[in-house]
Order: C-alpha cells, then structure tokens, then sequence
C-alpha cells in the first residue's frame, strides 16, 4: 500500500536509486511456482509484470503483441566436481574434463538463443567491475577433446563410470547435464546421468560418494565469500589455499588489494579444477504492454509503475 507521507527525492529515477513516485496505490505480489498458471495469467492480463520466464516458453511470448520481454543479467550457470571422493579426486582427470568443455555448446542447448547467455570465466557478474577478472581464462571453454584424452591417459583412467547428478526441475541444469555427458562419452569417459527432483537433487549432493559432477544455475553474489564454488558445504571444496585465500579478501585494506586476492583465486580454482562456470545466463521477465513506468534493474523495479488506463 503507498505511503501518502512518504518524501521522495528528486533526482531521475535509475535502478533503485532516484524519485519514487507510487502512481499505484496498492501492489499486489503472488507467488505462481507454476511457470503454465504464470505464463497465462501475464498473457491474460491477470498479472502485469511475470518473473523467472522458463527459456522454453521465450518464444511463445515473444509472438504475443500485448507483452513485453524484457532481460538482465541473472548469474552463472556453473558445473562443480567432487574433488574430495570418487574418481574426480584425481586433478589430471578433473583438468581432462575442463578440457573437454565446449561452453557454447552447453549453453545454446540449455539457453537456446545466443542473446540470452554470453561466455566468460568470472565466477561473478561481468559487469561488476572490482570483482570482474579472466583470470584462469585458459583453463575455460577449452573445447579440446585431443588435449582431454591426453590426460585422461596421463591419469591412467581406465573406463571407470562416473555420475553425473541432476534435476530435471530446472531444464538449464538438466539440458546442460546431458550435453556434457555426451562431450565426456566423446573422449573416452563412462558417464552415467541420474535424475531427481530438486529437493532429492539437494539431499543426495550432500553425499559425496554418490556423484562426481553436477551443474548448477547459481545467482549472482556481491562479493567472492560469498560464492557457492568456495563454500566447502555446497561441493565438498575443502582446501587450504581457497581457506586463506578468502581470509586475505576479507583482510584487504583496499578494493584494489581484494580484488587482486580474488584473480589470484580464481585463477587457482580453475587450474585445480574444483568447479567452473559454463556461462553467464540472462533472466527474463514478461510484462504487459500496458505497462508504463516499469524499469528492470538486478531485479522489476515497479514502485514507477503503473497500468495506462
């Protein structure tokens, strides 16, 4: 409900930043977990603006002439490796694998259109510029099945089976799976896939000695400790250097100091081969064309907004 006493600034409005004009006295949120009842109701024009758009349904909304598409940047979609159990202990077999990673490939099926995801190693946003590095660059979207089976040979592997963890619950996460399964069967590996649903998906992570990889869309953070790929609880990472190194970022006296902790990192997380984004993923957000004042920043910004008459 609007605040009639509410003092506004100014200033254009940007983001989150700048005049807040509440034009609309009440906004009502619902909370549609099903993604049909949610695209129905933005079609409809029972809801006015519709978040977390499935890419599978981009298409039939683009086609609509009373919505809107609209994208931003919504984290990266990222495959860990159980560095602690099991086969992928082995760093030569983990760098074998990042090896055989061709990142497009993996992305244009999960995301099916080139606008919707873009490729870079940082683990965070790109447009965040203290955080945003390369480092470990050479380590990424390698697409080399020649160099792969050089180190799975080099690592004696043998035909061992491997398991690949999934839900099809999230279809990025699922779609991705299956892409890399087939890139690891074309060097060699023995990979199977098993699937869950997400709350299964999450218990059976938590045995480490039931996969060796599984993929993830992992929003985007504000700062490198608070990454998932450096929390030992999420993939069973529990190494020394990633400990300090985060240690050091936290104790930096200056962003320039932490942001040169942080490239240090990362470029070591890549050539220990613990995890690695596939690619940086956009979210997409649908609205009515009767829409006006709506802006999308991190996320729909709608105290602007309201519906034209």
């Amino acid at each position: 409900m609007r605040n009639e006493d509410y003092q506004s600034l100014d200033s254009e409005p940007s983001g989150f930043d700048g005049r807040k004009e509440a034009p609309t006295e009440n906004l009502y949120f619902h909370f549609v977990t099903d993604h049909s009842t949610r695209i129905a109701g933005v079609k409809t024009g029972q809801y006015d603006v519709a978040d977390s758009i499935p890419i599978e349904s981009y298409d039939e909304l683009a086609a609509d002439s009373n919505v809107n598409l609209e994208s931003f940047p919504g984290g990266a979609l990222t495959a860990f490796f159980n560095t602690s159990e099991g086969l992928l202990a082995d760093q030569k077999i983990r760098q074998a694998i990042l090896a055989a990673f061709n990142n497009d490939e993996i992305m244009l099926a999960s995301f099916a259109k080139p606008d919707l995801y873009s490729l870079a190693p940082g683990y965070l946003n790109t447009n965040q510029v203290q955080w945003s590095t390369e480092a470990g660059a050479e380590y990424y979207n390698q697409a080399n099945p020649d160099k792969a089976k050089e180190l799975l040979a080099e690592a004696g592997y043998n035909g061992e089976e491997i398991t690949l963890l999934t839900t099809k619950d999230y279809n990025e996460m699922y779609t991705a799976t299956l892409v890399i399964q087939e890139q690891l069967r074309q060097i060699g590996m023995n990979v199977k896939v098993e699937n869950f649903d997400f709350p299964t998906f999450l218990e059976t992570k938590n045995d480490r000695s039931k996969w060796d990889i599984f993929v993830a869309s992992t929003g985007y953070q504000i700062t490198p400790p608070q990454l998932l790929a450096v929390n030992p609880d999420w993939a069973g990472l529990d190494n020394e250097t990633v400990k300090q190194a985060l240690v050091d970022i936290r104790a930096a006296a200056t962003p320039e100091d932490a942001q040169k902790e942080w490239a240090e990192l990362q470029g070591f997380m890549y050539e220990f081969a613990s995890s690695t984004v596939i690619g940086h993923y956009n979210g997409v957000v649908a609205t009515s064309k009767k829409l006006e004042g709506f802006e999308l920043f991190e996320a729909p910004v709608v105290w602007n907004a309201k519906v034209a008459k």
